[in-house]
């Protein structure tokens, strides 16, 4: 009895414990929630970079650009010289200053190439027979009597040895050449007061002639020769200082105005058949000039030696204004051609034995247009139904 009661009195405390127990964790505070780490604290942002200093803009290259006429005198050819400055310095936004002068502004005609090659120039452009004097050579490169035609000269430049031969030239004169066809039909006549259908009409008269071959050949024939620049042409033929004159094709010698004097036209242009100019640069000055100028200029260049084409559509047009004016168009015969011609060939073969470079581009020139002209000819048919001759 004892022992039941004993029993019931420990299953009563162990209730009683448990219950205690559950009563004292119950009024126990929670565990606190664990603060989150704190968030680090943002970089500062970076000072912004300084701005870069701007490069100091570059002088402007400006070139001195002098031609052998006047606007008045070739108005055609003025428009043209001008644009090929005007082109480069809009393409070039101005970087690249080529300035146009017109004859004697700054240097005497028979001085531009020397003024080249010393830098007070940087660019003219002038016709071959003006060095003759210098060296006897240049005139191969660009005229000849009887000579190459125009087509003759581009395709011994373009395909032959003629940009060889015109830098080694050239060079002695601290001086790059770039030639460019004058006349596509050969040079102009001569004018005069007087008919000339014969060398014996011009015996003994006095015929104004640039330098080159034309004033050694024409002494041979009994012709007295003279040197004159062009603005004095009309003034000479009209007070009779001169009895003949030449100077360049129809186009260009309208604007001389020469017909008014000298109504008497005598063709063909045999000084000239065919015909390069050429724009002389600074030697210097070229090499000086960055590579995407150099190629720019030259593009520029052959773009005016497209455009020269156009001339000898003007020369025609002009050659009927002449014919409409009332001048009277006369023509050497075929014998005195000849005559001319056999004078011409004496003059270069005196040349040759006295100038090297002279006989090595004269021998050049000759290799080549045979050979040029061997397939050119054979290719060509011998009859024209669209424009007879």
């Amino acid at each position: 009895m004892k022992g039941k009661s004993l029993l019931k009195l420990l299953s009563i405390a162990g209730v009683t414990v448990v219950i205690i127990a559950l009563l004292v964790s119950g009024c126990a505070k929670p565990a606190p929630t664990p603060s989150p780490a704190p968030a680090p604290a943002p970089s500062p942002a970076p000072a912004p970079s300084p701005a870069p200093t701007p490069a100091p803009a570059e002088e402007p290259i400006k070139w001195k650009f002098q031609v052998w006429a006047t606007q008045g005198m070739s108005p055609e050819l003025w428009e043209q010289w001008y644009n090929i400055g005007e082109d480069i310095r809009v393409m070039t936004d101005g970087q690249f200053d080529i300035e146009m002068y017109g004859i004697n502004e700054l240097v005497p005609l028979v001085e531009m190439m020397d003024a080249v090659g010393e830098n007070v120039l940087q660019m003219d452009t002038m016709f071959l027979n003006q060095h003759a004097g210098k060296n006897s050579a240049f005139p191969l490169l660009g005229l000849q009597p009887f000579g190459p035609t125009t087509i003759d000269y581009m395709a011994w430049y373009y395909g032959g040895d003629g940009v060889k031969y015109s830098d080694a030239l050239y060079g002695q004169y601290n001086v790059k050449g770039f030639p460019n066809p004058g006349e596509i039909g050969g040079q102009g006549p001569s004018y005069s007061k007087f008919p000339i259908w014969s060398i014996s009409d011009m015996v003994g008269k006095t015929y104004r002639t640039g330098g080159g071959f034309a004033q050694e050949i024409l002494p041979k024939v009994g012709v007295n020769v003279v040197s004159m620049a062009g603005e004095e042409l009309y003034s000479a033929l009209d007070r009779g200082a001169i009895d003949i004159t030449k100077w360049a094709g129809p186009t260009t010698n309208w604007g001389m105005k020469l017909h008014e004097v000298a109504p008497y036209i005598c063709w063909p242009g045999w000084m000239k058949v065919g015909q390069m100019g050429f724009f002389e640069v600074n030697l210097d000055e070229w090499n000086k000039l960055p590579d995407k100028f150099q190629k720019l200029f030259e593009r520029e260049i052959t773009h005016y030696s497209l455009k020269i084409w156009e001339n000898i559509v003007t020369d025609a047009y002009y050659y009927q204004k002449y014919l409409d004016y009332g001048c009277t168009m006369t023509r050497l015969p075929v014998e005195d051609q000849q005559k001319m011609a056999d004078a011409a060939i004496e003059v270069m073969n005196e040349h040759a034995d006295k100038n090297p470079l002279f006989k090595e581009i004269w021998e050049n020139q000759k290799q080549f247009l045979n050979a040029y002209h061997a397939y050119v000819d054979m290719s060509r048919p011998d009859v024209s139904i669209a424009y007879p001759k």
